[in-house]
């Protein structure tokens, strides 16, 4: 193995322990030592990949942005039909949003948003606008060339992110429920395939 592999490990290692410390017990309450005890790595480990927790915080909704983008580039389109592809977006933002860890990131933010605005703004723009961007783009040639019946694939788009993350996010955001089961989240799924279709009448 390569120097580079270790190395590598290593910083992913200390995002996937910085992520869940964030997700279950929040920004604040989380420390360096933290990171890097659940981490198993040495405090000064942590110091040498980021220069301290804000860096640590910055660059793991850098990758998580990065691994929404790619999952939508990995999305097999071509020749396929409206429904089978809108299924899969929305199978693909149900599992993202109900995950124990997305739904942390999130309640984090909505904390953290209040004392550093621009955190929030930065991650919460540059992951949902991808998505909303390449959902949006992939409605309007659908509606174009009238698969679709959307006049408006902003609003749509806007208004399917929406009926699929406020189920499976509002309450346990707020703690006021568990994170969905895989039941829950597959009955939610086929709920909005039903609804979308229903609304965008497929062609």
């Amino acid at each position: 193995m390569s120097p580079a592999g270790p190395i590598k490990k290593k910083k992913t290692q200390i995002l996937e322990a910085a992520a869940h410390l964030f997700a279950t017990q929040g920004y604040s309450a989380t420390s360096v030592e933290a990171i890097a005890r659940l981490a198993k790595v040495a405090k000064p480990t942590v110091y040498s990949h980021f220069e301290g927790k804000r860096d640590v915080l910055e660059a793991l909704l850098q990758a998580r942005t990065e691994e929404l983008v790619s999952y939508f580039s990995q999305l097999e389109i071509d020749g396929e039909s409206p429904e089978k592809v809108v299924t899969a977006i929305i199978e693909l933002m149900a599992d993202v949003f109900a995950r124990e860890e997305t739904i942390g990131i999130y309640r984090m933010l909505a904390v953290e948003g209040a004392r550093d605005p621009e955190l929030a703004k930065a991650y919460l723009a540059k992951a949902e606008n991808s998505v909303q961007t390449w959902i949006e783009s992939y409605l309007a040639k659908q509606a174009k060339a009238g698969q679709l019946k959307i006049d408006n694939p902003a609003w749509a788009t806007y208004l399917l992110l929406e009926t699929i993350k406020g189920k499976l996010m509002l309450k346990p955001m707020f703690g006021l429920a568990k994170p969905p089961t895989k039941r829950e989240i597959k009955a939610h799924v086929r709920q909005c395939i039903s609804h979308f279709l229903e609304i965008w009448e497929i062609r």
